[in-house]
């Protein structure tokens, strides 16, 4: 009656007695079930180790979790006496029973094995908690059993194997309750009691441990299944078997681990790169987080593994088109020399932005001043709504090399700044005009910086001043040289401050998110100005707007120029009249690895973290 009950050809244990210990067993089965609590057995004909038969009973059913493990007493030599103690009514047994038929239906649909044991991890992990804190005997018991899991929806890890084993074992697959001790000797012996399962799939065997699962546990994309269908020499590094009967079970197949299973095993580091890239393409951007888990294999598990991942300006080109940017990717490695790694992927919406730098020509014809600001105008009437232009140094005054000349154009600094502010306004777009101006009494170098509203953001004063500027009676500025509009982080240079790298540094600790940089450098050579630009770009982790003037020479001065944090110049005008514009991303940023193989963190700040202010 029982082996029609029951299927006692998934019961593990029940399998390694002997011919009169099955006997014992199929009749303790038979008694418990139907709650008989109190029975005698002759065992004088026969070789029986009765504690044996007991535990193998209560280690194949995990539903008989009322019985009382400490049960056994003789009645006489030869003759055994079964004694359950109970905590519960046969009421409550009933209703923990329908709890448990209850739960087993939740997966009825699942028809493939690994689904249901993955749909199981999942269940239990969602709905149970770890806790060893218990109040009272009774308490005690069932925190180890599937009793305190109906109850209390909490327990240890013999609790949520043992529930796993009673849902697979009524599907007809044999799982073994196992228990062994950790290995870690910095830990109390009396704590190192570990249980869990190993499981059949087509006849081979695999380690499955849900506590070990449970403990990283958020949601689907960040659990780590590194306990998942596992091999002995992934579960025995950490533990011992309490029980020599184990050690007849060998699980050395890979067919069934996890990530073997879901196709998220790579052989190679083009494997692995094609299995991210894929992961990137389908993931849902619009999460600000999303985690990929895999697994390499021994031969390329590596120090170095890390640097053939993608990297963050790979995956902006493989996000292109979706409307996200990456705002942070690292990659990280668990379980040493098993070869599991996983991906973090941040990503936020774009704030795209059109940038434009204007470049009018140096000397030009007989009103040169005149004709770079109605060349300034013209190009402001193009303009669209968000855009950021920048207009170059001395705006207003451009285009001429005397001195006295120049102050005679400060006059008009107030009608360029008037016919910006207007624009601005009208198109609702950043404008950043340069001007040489009287202001409080002062001769100024001045960048406004006008906001959508036409409203004055910014003012920012040139602070390094070069020779003709010193003669001509400038003021330098105080030194205020970053402001934040609209969520956007601004910074300004003007001309010859780029030759200084405190300015520079400065910046750079602000994480400007673009430094516009009106210039005129009209004896530096081109070579130069780009690799200022690159380097300043670079350092900061900033978008980069120069405005200049054009000299009509390929080796000097000109090279109005956009580049974006990498240090990659976007555009560049070069000797050519007129403007150039680049849509980007403004948050976008340049990651590094942190060191050869190190984690990707932001350019400016791997150069933050060296910084040595005390050495100099």
């Amino acid at each position: 009656m029982t082996s029609k009950k029951y299927n006692l050809n998934v019961r593990f244990f029940y399998n390694t007695l002997n011919r009169a210990e099955k006997k014992l067993y199929r009749h303790m089965v038979e008694k418990i079930s139907k709650q008989e609590y109190e029975f005698s057995y002759d065992i004088t004909s026969s070789f029986i180790n009765y504690f044996k038969t007991y535990d193998a009973v209560i280690n194949d059913f995990p539903e008989f979790f009322y019985a009382d493990y400490n049960a056994i007493e003789w009645i006489e030599v030869g003759k055994l006496k079964l004694a359950l103690k109970v905590n519960y009514s046969s009421e409550e047994i009933a209703k923990l029973n329908k709890g448990l038929d209850e739960i087993y239906r939740k997966f009825d649909r699942v028809t493939d094995n690994f689904e249901l044991q993955e749909a199981v991890t999942e269940f239990i992990c969602k709905e149970y908690t770890y806790s060893d804190k218990y109040r009272g005997k009774r308490e005690e018991q069932e925190i180890h059993t599937v009793a305190g899991l109906l109850k209390k929806k909490k327990g240890v890890c013999s609790a949520f194997a043992k529930l796993a084993q009673y849902i697979f074992q009524k599907r007809g697959i044999q799982t073994v309750y196992t228990v062994g001790d950790g290995n870690d000797e910095s830990i109390p012996e009396e704590l190192r009691s570990h249980a869990w399962l190993m499981i059949n799939h087509e006849g081979n065997y695999y380690h499955w441990d849900i506590t070990a699962i449970m403990s990283d546990y958020k949601d689907e994309d960040t659990t780590q299944y590194a306990d998942f269908n596992i091999t002995d020499k992934e579960m025995l590094e950490n533990y011992t078997y309490t029980d020599k009967v184990y050690e007849s079970i060998v699980c050395d197949k890979t067919d069934y681990n996890y990530y073997h299973k879901k196709g998220l095993y790579f052989k190679t580091y083009e494997e692995m790169k094609e299995g991210i890239t894929k992961f990137v393409k389908e993931m849902d951007y619009t999460k600000e987080v999303n985690w990929f888990n895999f697994r390499i294999s021994p031969e390329i598990d590596t120090p170095d593994s890390i640097n053939y991942t993608l990297s963050p300006q790979e995956i902006n080109e493989i996000l292109e088109g979706t409307g996200y940017v990456c705002a942070k990717f690292n990659t990280y490695f668990y379980r040493d020399g098993l070869g599991y790694y996983r991906c973090k992927v941040s990503t936020r919406k774009k704030m795209e932005m059109k940038l434009t730098v204007v470049q009018p020509k140096y000397y030009w014809e007989n009103e040169p001043s005149k004709n770079v600001r109605e060349f300034l105008k013209e190009q402001l009437l193009n303009v669209t709504e968000d855009e950021i232009i920048v207009l170059p140094e001395y705006s207003n005054a451009g285009g001429i090399s005397d001195i006295e000349k120049e102050k005679n154009e400060m006059q008009y600094a107030d009608e360029i700044k008037s016919y910006c502010k207007k624009i601005a306004k009208e198109k609702h777009a950043y404008v950043c005009v340069n001007v040489l101006e009287e202001r409080k009494g002062e001769i100024k170098n001045s960048t406004y910086l006008y906001g959508k509203d036409g409203k004055t953001k910014f003012i920012y004063d040139k602070i390094h001043l070069p020779p003709s500027e010193v003669a001509l009676g400038m003021s330098y500025g105080d030194g205020k040289c970053t402001c934040t509009v609209d969520g956007i982080r601004f910074a300004f240079m003007t001309c010859y401050d780029i030759y200084f790298n405190e300015q520079i540094e400065h910046i750079a600790k602000f994480k400007p998110d673009v430094i516009v940089v009106p210039g005129y450098q009209r004896g530096e050579l081109s070579d130069i100005i780009k690799a200022q630009i690159t380097l300043l770009a670079y350092r900061c982790n900033s978008f980069v707007l120069r405005s200049s003037f054009s000299m009509d020479k390929d080796h000097l001065g000109g090279c109005s120029m956009i580049a974006n944090p990498m240090g990659k110049i976007l555009a560049n005008l070069g000797k050519d009249v007129g403007s150039v514009s680049q849509t980007v991303s403004i948050k976008e940023k340049c990651y590094r690895p942190n060191g050869f193989g190190g984690e990707f963190i932001l350019n400016d700040d791997f150069v933050n973290n060296g910084l040595r202010p005390d050495a100099f």
